[in-house]
């Protein structure tokens, strides 16, 4: 899947792009490459240009068994090779920094939800941000000690 334009923020990316193409026409905001939306090129006899057969009205987008434009005629849609990013906040969200294959998603999600083969190897907090964190406890403790000891 791709998305195609420069849509404005805000706008409902299921359905036609702000702008035209070279020809005047809009078009989906969405497409992909190949899949069941694949349909036969349509030439404006006139003109000799294709023509797009898409919906113009957001009544058709919003229709449940609506297919997307695709080029590649096919039963079902394959996956592309693009990147994908992935975001991730609190525990273990160390575990999602970088780059990484995609099979590695899967098993640092269950590792850090304890979820799955490797539930039992996650445990309550890494050792790590421990010492991160008393660090300046320590040095805090460390500062109060000797400023009391020089005042009195």
């Amino acid at each position: 899947m791709s998305m195609s334009g420069y849509s404005r923020r805000n706008h409902n990316i299921l359905g036609n792009s702000d702008q035209k193409d070279q020809n005047g026409q809009s078009y989906p905001t969405l497409s992909y490459a190949n899949g069941p939306g694949a349909r036969a090129p349509v030439i404006n006899e006139s003109t000799g240009q294709c023509q797009l057969t898409n919906p113009t009205t957001e009544e058709e987008f919003g229709n449940a068994t609506y297919h997307y434009p695709a080029l590649v005629p096919l039963v079902d849609e394959t996956h592309g090779g693009d990147d994908v990013m992935v975001f991730a906040r609190g525990p273990w969200s160390h575990l999602f920094t970088g780059s990484y294959e995609q099979n590695f998603i899967p098993i640092a999600m269950g590792f850090a939800s304890r979820v799955g083969p490797n539930s039992k190897a996650a445990t309550e907090s890494s050792g790590w941000s421990m010492h991160q964190q008393s660090v300046p406890v320590i040095t805090l403790t460390v500062m109060i000690s000797v400023m009391y000891n020089w005042l009195h």
